[in-house]
């Protein structure tokens, strides 16, 4: 190699590799050394639990030698609390306390507030309404126990700049003056316009109430209300602590409570049923309608599932309930069809408001009424062996199909060609000999709902057959006479 030739030289990069513990391995290494009991504190009547924040610079504000005084607006939530200066301190400049005070004095005057120090500092804040889902709360050791209260809000307290407002209200009060003394005593020629204002609408309502000038408003027609400060050191709070923090006795039950007690705690149906997750009846839990009176229970199970059998009934609710009262209760909310429990078509339906009403939210008892017959009819065709289907209950009361879907849903699924119940019909409850008598009162209620209903039927097609004949009237035919103007008009040409 000569020495005319050049040489390259590639430096190779070294990746080094620094392994970094994270803080979960720190977590797992970490060792428990004390495990607390969670309590949450007693909600005590007439009562608020707020933050209050200062700034970071303010630490002394609860201190007894500033002699915090505070007053309150409710329907705004609104704290205002006046602080004694403190004179002694090398940062406390007296020719801007006293011009201070010179411009808040109005305020005191007005709002009769009393302020025993010439000095003072004065914050304000506002608690603001929070639509999120975090839920702040303040905590505190006590005895190995850690106590826990949820709070309404916080107040984010500040320098209150009522003194530049009172400047400005000064100076356009002076300028008001002066203008008033210039003008002519005799009155201005302006003419007098009258606006009438259209009616507000929801939008602008909206609007107008999310603007500043509305809050503004609203701050300034509030009251203050007067509010009695105590320290820590009081006793009156040391009393109020210890009644946030009663611990609650536990009863012997709850202790013995097993997994299954907790997975009951959350079952609102059972295996492969569907369940409306926006009605609030449905979503009730097997446990919870234990804990119900016992003269409650099987009207929450009927509620509940809408279709139930006899012996699922009696599984799931006291066992100090015997067969009798079970059925006694059943016969009180339910009708047996096909020797299951339907819950009462009575019981539905009440939430139905009227398809072309110009208020919203109007109820229609007639609309109700409707859908509850329909359902019944269905289930005296079911009782009986017989098909239903949506387009049978369109016809015979007018209905729209997707109610006639949403009527056949409470009780029933689509088969072939047809509606059955949700579950299995129970042929054991029919044919038992102690169920006759019961069987035959049911029986006999079907007959008697079925021939009103057809009755009702009846009525409203037979009245919707003249508007029809009318109407088709209305269109011509080429088999009917002519009118009688249009014969005439023929008379007079052939003449």
């Amino acid at each position: 190699m000569g020495d005319e030739d050049e040489i390259i030289v590639k430096k190779k990069r070294v990746k080094i590799k620094k392994k970094v513990e994270s803080d979960d391995e720190e977590e797992q290494s970490d060792a428990i050394d004390m495990e607390y009991d969670v309590v949450i504190c007693n909600e005590l009547p007439n009562t608020e639990l707020y933050r209050v924040h200062f700034p970071v610079r303010k630490k002394d504000a609860f201190d007894q030698e500033r002699n915090p005084r505070v007053r309150y607006k409710k329907n705004v939530r609104m704290m205002e609390m006046r602080l004694s200066a403190d004179i002694s301190s090398g940062s406390f400049d007296k020719n801007k306390a006293e011009r201070f005070a010179a411009m808040t004095s109005p305020v005191v005057k007005q709002e009769d507030f009393p302020a025993p120090s010439k000095y003072e500092e004065i914050y304000e804040g506002r608690a603001y309404g929070r639509d999120d889902f975090v839920e702040f709360a303040v905590g505190y050791f006590r005895d190995d126990t850690f106590y826990m209260s949820p709070v309404s809000g916080t107040f984010e307290m500040h320098r209150s700049l009522s003194h530049l407002n009172n400047a400005s209200k000064g100076r356009d009060n002076e300028g008001e003056d002066g203008e008033s003394d210039g003008e002519n005593p005799g009155g201005s020629g302006q003419q007098i316009r009258v606006k009438f204002s259209r009616p507000e609408t929801e939008r602008q309502k909206k609007r107008r109430e999310a603007s500043a000038l509305h809050r503004e408003k609203l701050i300034a027609s509030d009251s203050w209300i007067p509010m009695q400060v105590h320290l820590k050191e009081d006793p009156l709070v040391m009393e109020k602590l210890s009644q946030l923090t009663v611990t609650p006795k536990l009863e012997p039950e709850s202790l013995s409570l097993n997994t299954r007690d907790l997975v009951e705690h959350g079952i609102v149906c059972g295996e492969k049923e569907q369940v409306d997750l926006t009605r609030s009846d449905l979503l009730v839990s097997q446990q919870r309608i234990r804990e119900m009176p016992i003269h409650q229970q099987v009207k929450a199970q009927v509620l509940k599932s809408r279709v139930i059998t006899t012996d699922d009934v009696i599984k799931r609710v006291d066992p100090s309930l015997t067969r009798e009262d079970v059925i006694e209760d059943l016969k009180q909310c339910a009708r047996l069809v096909q020797g299951v429990w339907v819950l009462q078509s009575d019981f539905l339906f009440h939430d139905l408001t009227a398809v072309h009403s110009t208020s919203a939210g109007k109820l229609d008892e007639h609309r109700s009424q409707v859908w509850r017959d329909a359902r019944d009819l269905a289930l005296c065709l079911i009782d009986a062996g017989q098909p239903v289907t949506r387009a049978l209950l369109t016809k015979c009361f007018q209905l729209d199909s997707k109610d006639a879907v949403d009527i056949l849903s409470t009780f029933a699924i689509r088969g072939n060609r047809t509606w059955k119940l949700r579950i299995l019909p129970d042929p054991v409850f029919l044919e038992s000999p102690e169920n006759a008598a019961l069987v035959l009162e049911q029986r006999r209620f079907w007959m008697e709902r079925w021939a009103e209903l057809c009755k009702r039927i009846d009525i409203s097609l037979s009245s919707l057959a003249p508007s029809r004949a009318r109407r088709n009237s209305s269109r011509g035919s080429p088999t009917k006479s002519p009118p009688q103007a249009r014969r005439l008009g023929r008379g007079n040409v052939t003449k």
